[in-house]
């Protein structure tokens, strides 16, 4: 399954908008009407740790393409 992700990476003086799409392994056969949220949340984590300290990410949406 993909999910596009757009998130805001902010601090106290500006922030940046991104997107990505993210890979989550799941049956072929299965399907989902909303993106896994546990999922997202672990790559935001992930992702969150590689941040230099003062920085955030702020999930805008996310849609199952």
């Amino acid at each position: 399954m993909k999910v596009l992700v757009s998130y805001v990476v902010q601090d106290t003086r500006v922030h940046a908008h991104h997107s990505e799409i993210l890979e989550i392994p799941s049956p072929p056969y299965i399907v989902y009407a909303n993106p896994p949220i546990g999922s997202v949340m672990t790559w935001v984590e992930k992702k969150q740790s590689t941040l230099s300290e003062g920085k955030k990410i702020v999930i805008i949406s996310m849609y199952i393409i």
